[in-house]
């Protein structure tokens, strides 16, 4: 059964890499678009450097602090907005011009405000809270079902923590948790995004820069690729965590 639920993804990444071989051959020219096992054969001589993993896990720190910094800010601004109109209503500019601010724009201001190692984590955070708050404050939307319970709690005269416990928990958790995994997501590309323009000593996000500026395509896309892996293994494993269903 699970061989056949993997074949579709098997099957979209043999088309992938088909593609790319052919598009690659066509072009005819490495600088502009190297062939899929020249990059492979980078990415394994990368793997195979000890200051490649170093800088790997200072840009993991660097994506666990943000995403921290992002559950932590997000989860209590989305539950005082839930619960709080005024405070719905006071958060709701900042909340909107954050997420119209573009990337690069806040990189480039904060780069001037920070250290190069902190924009990454400061950019990422700024940039996730948002996701992280919509999804909490929603899942104070009330709907029929919501009002009924909360009528069964006045009639068995719940205390505040008990309705806390039994009705909003159970409520938030599933916004929770597509709150943090997207997040999550979006903390991985900020903080390499960071990176790549306030080049911190060490860091993923400057090996790619310079990659770039000395024109090795390969190693920019080995990098990229590796970067898309780590980020889909960590994603599928927060996803795994936070299923209720283990």
């Amino acid at each position: 059964m699970k061989i056949k639920e993997s074949a579709p993804h098997l099957l979209s990444v043999a088309a992938a890499l088909i593609l790319w071989q052919i598009a690659a051959a066509a072009i005819c020219s490495p600088l502009i678009l190297p062939e899929p096992t020249a990059v492979f054969r980078c990415l394994i001589t990368m793997c195979g450097e000890p200051a490649f993993w170093r800088d790997e896990a200072y840009t993991f720190v660097r994506v666990a602090k943000a995403f921290s910094i992002t559950a932590a800010a997000g989860t209590a601004l989305g539950i005082a907005s839930g619960l709080s109109r005024p405070v719905r209503k006071f958060l709701e500019f900042p909340v909107s011009l954050l997420r119209s601010t573009p990337v690069v724009s806040l990189i480039l201001i904060i780069v001037f405000m920070a250290e190069s190692s902190s924009v990454p984590v400061a950019v990422a955070a700024l940039m996730s809270v948002p996701v992280m708050f919509s999804a909490i404050s929603s899942g104070f939307t009330e709907s029929e079902e919501d009002r009924k319970m909360m009528q069964m709690a006045r009639v068995f005269r719940l205390t505040r923590w008990q309705r806390m416990k039994f009705i909003w928990i159970p409520k938030l958790r599933p916004f929770a948790s597509a709150g943090l995994v997207a997040s999550f997501g979006m903390s991985w590309k900020v903080v390499v995004a960071g990176e790549v323009l306030s080049l911190p000593k060490h860091a993923v996000g400057t090996r790619l820069s310079s990659a770039q500026v000395h024109l090795e395509s390969q190693e920019v896309m080995a990098i990229s690729l590796l970067i898309i892996a780590i980020s889909f293994a960590m994603e599928k494993i927060l996803k795994w965590s936070l299923s209720e269903k283990k």
